[in-house]
C-alpha cells in the first residue's frame, strides 16, 4: 500500500474507539491532526524514527505545524511507550504510522492546554486518579473535556478531588460498564440501613429522645444530599463555560487561518499584508485567552512580510543601479545632442538627490566597473559634487 491509498476516513476509522482521538475530535482538532501533510507522510508498513518527527513538528517554532521541542517529545515518548507501541533498534526509537498518529495526537493535546498527566490517564499508560467526573466518563481517567490551565480551574479541581474522594468513600461512585457514574441512590440506601436497626423499639431508651436523634440524622443526610445537588449545579455550569470556551477556541482558529492564508497568498501585496498583520493583532482583544495562539499566528506572518519587503526592496535598488548606469552613459555619450546629454545629467542629478540611503551602492556598482569604466565614475561623481542641484 501507498501513501496515495490513505484518506482521512480510514484513518477516523482505525482511531475511532482510541480515547485520545474521542477528546481530540471533542476539541475540534481533527483537522489539525489529519491535515493534507502529515497524511502525505503516512505509508502503511513504514517505520518511523523520532529524527523523523522531531524534524517535522519540533523544529520550526514559528511554524503552525510545531508541537513541542524535542526534549518535551521524547519525555512524552518514554511515558507513553505501551500506548505508542514502540521498539528500540540500537539507539534509535522506531514507531508505525498508527504510533506516529498517537504521538501527533498527545502532543497536539498538551499543545491545546491539556495537562501530561491527564494526557497518559487517558491513554491508559498511568493508573486512573479522580480529576473531574462528568457524565459518561470513561473508566482509566477518560476526561470528557480537557483542563483549562488556569488558577480557577485548579482551585476549582482541587475541590472536585477532596468532594470525589469524599463520594467514593460513601460508596456514591460507582462503576457501570466501564464508565463512572456518580449514584446518589446508594449514598441514601446506605445511610437509609445504618438508621433502621436504631428505628425499631427499643425499651432502654426513651421513644422521644429516640426519635428526636432520628429526626436530627435525617436534617444531616438532607443536608449532605442538598450539598451533593449543589455540587453537581456548579459542576454543570463549569461544563458549561468549558464549552463555550472550546466554541470560542475554534471560532478563533477559523479567523486565525483565513486570515494567516490571506497574508501568505502572493498575490496580496505588502500594503495589505501589513494590515492583515494589524488585523491578526487585534485578535488579541477580542481572544484574550487564546493570546499564545494568535502571538504564534502574528510572528510567523510578520517575518514572511519583513522577508517580502527585503526582497521588493532588492529589486528597487536593482533597479536604482540599472537606470543609474543607464542616464550615466547617456551623460557622457559624445554622439548624442547636446541638450540629451544635459537631460540625462539633470535626471541623474534628481536620481542621486532622491535616494540619498542608496548613494553608497550607486557609488560601489559603479567603483565596481572595469578599469575604463572607473575612469568614466570618477568623472561622474566629480560632476555630482560640483553640479548645483535644481
Amino acid at each position: 500500500m501507498n501513501a496515495e491509498q490513505f484518506s482521512r476516513d480510514r484513518l477516523e476509522g482505525e482511531f475511532e474507539d482510541d480515547p485520545l482521538f474521542e477528546t481530540i475530535q471533542r476539541m475540534g482538532l481533527t483537522d489539525e491532526l489529519f491535515d493534507d501533510e502529515t497524511i502525505s507522510r503516512l505509508i502503511d508498513g513504514h517505520e518511523y524514527t523520532t529524527t523523523d518527527f522531531e524534524k517535522w513538528y519540533c523544529l520550526d517554532e514559528a511554524s503552525p505545524q510545531y508541537l513541542a521541542n524535542g526534549g518535551v517529545m521524547r519525555a512524552f515518548i518514554k511515558s507513553m511507550m505501551a500506548y505508542l507501541q514502540t521498539r528500540s533498534v540500537g539507539r534509535s526509537i522506531i514507531m508505525d504510522y498508527q504510533g506516529f498518529i498517537k504521538l501527533k495526537m498527545a502532543l497536539l493535546l498538551r499543545k491545546n492546554g491539556m495537562k501530561p498527566a491527564l494526557i497518559y490517564e487517558t491513554a491508559g499508560t498511568k493508573a486512573y486518579s479522580p480529576v473531574i467526573l462528568s457524565p459518561g466518563q470513561r473508566a482509566g481517567g477518560q476526561s470528557a473535556s480537557p483542563a483549562v490551565p488556569n488558577a480557577k480551574e485548579k482551585i476549582y479541581g482541587e475541590v472536585m478531588d477532596s468532594l470525589i474522594s469524599q463520594l467514593q468513600a460513601a460508596g456514591a461512585i460507582v462503576q457501570q460498564d466501564g464508565k463512572f457514574q456518580v449514584d446518589l441512590r446508594k449514598l441514601i440506601e446506605g445511610h437509609m440501613e445504618g438508621m433502621l436497626p436504631s428505628l425499631l423499639p427499643d425499651p432502654s431508651k426513651d421513644t422521644e429522645e429516640r426519635l428526636a436523634q432520628h429526626s436530627e440524622e435525617l436534617n444531616n443526610l438532607k443536608e449532605e444530599i442538598a450539598g451533593v445537588t449543589e455540587f453537581k449545579r456548579s459542576y454543570d455550569k463549569e461544563m458549561m463555560s468549558l464549552k463555550e470556551l472550546q466554541q470560542r477556541e475554534t471560532e478563533c482558529r477559523g479567523k486565525l487561518k483565513e486570515i494567516y492564508n490571506s497574508i501568505m497568498a502572493p498575490e496580496t501585496s505588502s500594503t495589505e499584508k501589513e494590515k492583515l498583520s494589524m488585523q491578526l493583532r487585534d485578535l488579541e482583544v477580542e481572544y484574550p485567552d487564546q493570546d499564545h495562539l494568535i502571538r504564534m499566528y502574528a510572528d510567523s506572518a510578520d517575518a514572511h512580510i519583513t522577508r517580502i519587503k527585503q526582497d521588493e526592496k532588492e529589486l528597487r535598488i536593482q533597479d536604482l543601479k540599472r537606470r543609474c548606469m543607464d542616464l550615466y552613459n547617456t551623460a557622457i555619450d559624445k554622439t548624442i545632442p547636446p541638450d540629451h546629454a544635459e537631460e540625462a545629467r539633470r535626471k541623474l542629478q534628481k536620481l542621486h538627490d532622491d535616494n540619498p540611503e542608496l548613494s553608497f551602492e550607486m557609488r560601489a556598482y559603479i567603483a565596481s566597473l572595469p578599469s575604463d569604466e572607473k575612469t568614466k565614475s570618477r568623472g561622474l561623481f566629480w560632476w555630482l559634487k560640483k553640479t548645483p542641484k535644481h
